[in-house]
């Protein structure tokens, strides 16, 4: 567990915590190496959230930057632990799992084998995750001023 940038030192791996966890998930995508011998990847594989636990205010997917970001309306301040905002992280473009993590409030879990990014926000009114690849240069400097790191749990 961490509340700085990148790859999270101490963190607990249990791969065994991925199978309970996906039955819980609304979408799971274990990654099997689909790639191997596809040229089209690159055109169509994107982050996206798959369930939302608001209203969707926008979200996209800067290839350039390996920058997702995702606004909303949240439907109550705390949404309960079997109901975050979980996002497909493709392992094809966040392959080595180093993340730069911002948001405008709460907690994430990262599950890797099935490719999950779990949000809890807490608050009201409009919330903001994004989700770099580490490295990456933010293209909205504007939305970084008002979010903070963080904690970022990784399974």
């Amino acid at each position: 567990m961490t509340d700085l940038i990148g790859e999270p030192s101490g963190c607990k791996q249990i791969s065994n915590m991925d199978c309970a966890v996906q039955s819980t998930c609304a979408f799971t995508f274990p990654y099997k190496g689909l790639d191997k011998g596809s040229r089209a990847f690159r055109a169509f594989v994107r982050p996206s959230p798959t369930v939302i636990a608001g209203k969707p205010k926008q979200y996209g997917f800067d290839m350039e930057s390996g920058t997702f970001t995702l606004r909303m309306i949240p439907f109550q301040p705390d949404p309960p632990d079997d109901a975050p905002t979980e996002i497909f992280l493709p392992a094809y473009l966040f392959h080595d799992g180093k993340l730069n993590l911002l948001g405008s409030s709460g907690r994430c879990e990262l599950y890797r084998s099935i490719q999950v990014l779990r949000w809890w926000h807490c608050g009201t009114g409009e919330q903001t995750l994004m989700v770099q690849r580490a490295g990456a240069s933010p293209t909205c400097r504007y939305i970084l001023n008002s979010l903070r790191n963080l904690r970022l749990d990784v399974w």
